[in-house]
């Protein structure tokens, strides 16, 4: 779908606009995507924050980020390349939650480390994050 010619696009989002200018500090916090870890801002009723999640939940649909993952599958490779690294020093989960700033329930089921002769399919990509969580470098490794 074109997003420039949809009227059902534009009517979504300007409905989210006018009805909660600052919606995006209102929904709460989301861990995946329309996966939302908290109730939402307190000063709002539930039922409207509900009705701004179910808007941006439309939006994205046209936008097409319905079922796609906030991390790739080479990131997730480099991600569990610095779990990896962390836990041959002997770091527990826990310690390296607070060094990635990722939880340790995530890192334990979605980012464990590589196990002996596993081979990773994809090119792989480290990110190095500042204490501010920019990126400060990014160095794609390519396989084979």
């Amino acid at each position: 779908m074109r997003i420039k010619n949809s009227a059902d696009f534009f009517n979504k989002l300007h409905e989210l606009e006018d009805n909660d200018p600052k919606w995006f500090d209102h929904i709460g916090s989301e861990d995946a995507v329309n996966h939302y870890v908290d109730d939402g801002s307190l000063e709002l009723s539930p039922v409207k924050i509900a009705r701004e999640r179910e808007l941006l939940k439309l939006v994205r649909e046209h936008l097409g980020l319905v079922n796609r993952q906030w991390l790739d599958q080479s990131q997730r490779d480099g991600v569990r390349l610095w779990v990896t690294m962390y836990r041959n020093y002997g770091l527990q989960y826990r310690q390296i939650s607070e060094v990635m700033g990722i939880s340790q329930s995530t890192l334990k089921t979605n980012f464990k480390a590589i196990e002996p002769f596993e081979i990773l399919d994809s090119d792989y990509v480290l990110y190095r994050r500042d204490n501010q969580g920019r990126i400060i470098s990014q160095k794609p490794h390519h396989i084979g």
